[in-house]
Order: structure tokens, then sequence, then C-alpha cells
């Protein structure tokens, strides 16, 4: 009977222990924001099982890890990133699950996978956020308006722009009236006044 009583209390030992045992643990965060996203690692002693799901208003990733415990403080800040602030634990959907609430700031189509381990490092969950796309502005930039010259008149004489020749013919017809005529000829040698044929 006390050989029954002692390979009872064993079996329950080892029901009890075992899930422990075989229990994932969460031991650090790790962020690192980028021009485009931030890469957020979790550090995990065993291979990371979990599910996500995204939540909006406010944006908010969430992501299960089946069996885990965390052992390390929560919550984990998140600086200098356009897209996550900060990384808390909530209240589990069940025993033995992890919650971990990524609070965003925007929407984000996240792309998560584990790692194995390899070197240095362990078990890893790998959080790739994209950043919110940022809109280029449409509306074309204002044009400068100039102010008007005060010392400019009507009777000023506004002078051709570029490198033509001007040429100077004075008329003396109709009455022996002098006028003064300014004609530009593109291309043409200047004839002076006293170069011009007499009428």
């Amino acid at each position: 009977m006390a050989a029954w009583l002692r390979i009872l209390a064993l079996g329950l030992l080892f029901l009890v222990s075992a899930p422990m045992a075989l229990a994932n643990s969460l031991t650090n965060l790790r962020a690192w924001p980028a021009p485009d996203e931030t890469r957020v690692v979790a550090d995990l002693s065993g291979k990371a099982e979990f599910s996500y799901f995204t939540l909006t208003k406010p944006d908010r990733l969430v992501i299960d890890l089946k069996d885990t415990k965390a052992t390390m403080p929560l919550p984990f800040m998140v600086e200098k990133s356009d897209i996550v602030s900060r990384v808390r634990k909530s209240s589990p959907p069940a025993k033995g699950t992890y919650r971990l609430v990524f609070e965003l700031k925007g929407p984000t189509k996240p792309n998560i996978f584990a790692l194995a381990p390899m070197g240095e490092f362990g078990n890893r969950l790998v959080i790739d956020l994209p950043h919110p796309t940022k809109k280029a502005s449409n509306n074309p930039p204002a044009s400068i308006a100039r102010k008007p010259d005060p010392a400019a008149s009507e009777d000023s004489v506004v002078m051709p722009f570029g490198t033509s020749d001007i040429i100077v013919a004075i008329d003396a017809g109709h009455g022996a009236q002098i006028r003064g005529r300014l004609v530009q000829a593109a291309n043409t040698k200047s004839t002076l006044p006293w170069q011009l044929p007499r009428r």
C-alpha cells in the first residue's frame, strides 16, 4: 500500500513539474528604430509559439506567447520611433499565455517571425513595424510676386533684352519734323546716324 502511495505521489509531482520545465521565458526586449521601420526583438529561453492581431482606436499590436512567462520588467519604453511608443503586458486570454501589447502611433502591417539560436543569441521573436508613409505635398510652391519699382513710370523707356544690335535712325521728312525712332534689328551691324543715306 505504501509503495502505491509513493508511485502516486511521484506521478503527481511529475505532472506538476512537467509544465514548469517546458514553460518558455521572455527574458529581454530590444528595439532599433530605423528611418522606415522599427524592429523589436524578444529574447526567449525556448522556441516561440505565438499568435497576434491588431486593434484600432487606439492602434495596438497584441502578441500572445503560448506557454510563456516573463522574467523581465514591463512596460518597455521605445524611444525615437515613429510607430511604437512602448510595450506592456495585458490580461492573457488563457492560463499559461503571456500577452504583450505594443502601443502604436498609427496603423501598420507588422511582420513577425521566429529565429532559432545562432552564435551568442538564443531563440528570438522578431517584430518589424513599418512606419507610416509620409505623403508628399501636391501643392505647387507659391509664386514670388515682384514688387513694382517706384522709380519706373509710364514715360520711362524700357530697353529690350538680349544682345541684338540697335539702330537709331533719324527721319527728316513731311514738314522737316525730326523724330527719333528706336528700331531693334537682330544680328545686324549698328549704323550711325551720319551713315544713313540722304533723301
